[in-house]
């Protein structure tokens, strides 16, 4: 059935849902980090070291994407200037990029 455009807006909202749920669902999950982190021997963790609560991972993927999506990746430019390499939606979502060799 043509749907005329209509459907266009939904069928992009969803679309945009997809990698928010994969990046949010695999750091909030068991190994606190997306497949690629875990290639590079990463995890993200919150401040106090524990794994994030999926709350925590929604507001860093968020983040991650509003900033990445305004900005056209220079808000990665933070990193440079700030003094622990940390980007800024780690820094707001309160989360720490860690090696996982460290912590064990």
């Amino acid at each position: 059935m043509l749907s005329f455009g209509l459907l266009g807006p939904g069928l992009w909202f969803l679309f945009g849902l997809i990698p928010l749920a994969y990046h949010t669902l695999l750091v909030g999950g068991r190994h606190s980090a997306t497949l690629g982190m875990r290639l590079l021997d990463l995890e993200l963790r919150s401040w106090d070291g524990e794994r994030p609560v999926f709350l925590q991972a929604l507001a860093h993927a968020a983040l991650f994407y509003l900033t990445v999506g305004a900005t056209g990746c220079l808000i990665l430019l933070f990193a440079l200037i700030n003094r622990r390499s940390r980007t800024l939606h780690d820094v707001l979502s309160g989360m720490l990029m860690v090696r996982s060799s460290g912590l064990a």
